[in-house]
């Protein structure tokens, strides 16, 4: 039964990989799925490194718009301390961004080092808890993936939030190794 749920998931996600060629670059930034559960994030990170596809995991890496949002829901002990921590934002942002690339590359030649040919891998599931602290929605990912019938891997995805857009990445990806 999973698996079929795995596999309509991934019939209503491909699609949006495989655009035409004739798509215009605003229609390739806004085709991103929103993401409604942390689950779904999920698929779509693996469908990502499946597709060894590092613009397509970018569109799911939190931007500055929603940092912003996010930082501004948390309280401050003093109106100053959320101004410096809004005005550090485009550090983090960069920090952010720079890591999220290294840990994609990372997992995807983890996974060629134990020669795992990514597109024949198979989603399986992911497991987490949601955290709710001051308005915000949180969680860390684990990823179980199945390559060569019975042999199952699996990577965290950490600092996962439920943002106005859905569910982005505030963190990085990480090879946990096989099951």
């Amino acid at each position: 039964m999973k698996k079929i749920k795995i596999i309509i998931l991934c019939t209503y996600l491909i699609p949006m990989l495989m655009l035409s060629g004739t798509a215009s670059a605003q229609e390739l930034e806004t085709s991103v799925k929103k993401c409604e559960t942390a689950n779904e994030l999920a698929l779509a990170i693996f469908i990502a490194l499946k597709t060894d596809n590092y613009p397509e995991f970018y569109k799911y890496v939190a931007d500055k718009e929603e940092m912003e949002k996010i930082l501004s829901i948390k309280e401050y002990e003093n109106p100053a301390q959320k101004e410096q921590v809004l005005a550090m934002v485009d550090d983090y942002l960069y920090t952010l961004r720079k890591e999220a690339k290294e840990s994609f590359e990372k997992v995807y030649n983890r996974g060629v080092d134990r020669n795992i040919n990514w597109e024949e891998a198979i989603f399986d599931e992911a497991e987490y808890r949601l955290l709710r602290e001051e308005k915000i929605t949180r969680t860390d990912v684990t990823v179980y993936f199945e390559y060569k019938e019975d042999t199952y891997y699996k990577f965290e995805i950490t600092g996962c939030m439920s943002t106005h857009r859905g569910w982005k990445l505030f963190g990085k990806l990480k090879w946990l190794g096989e099951d």
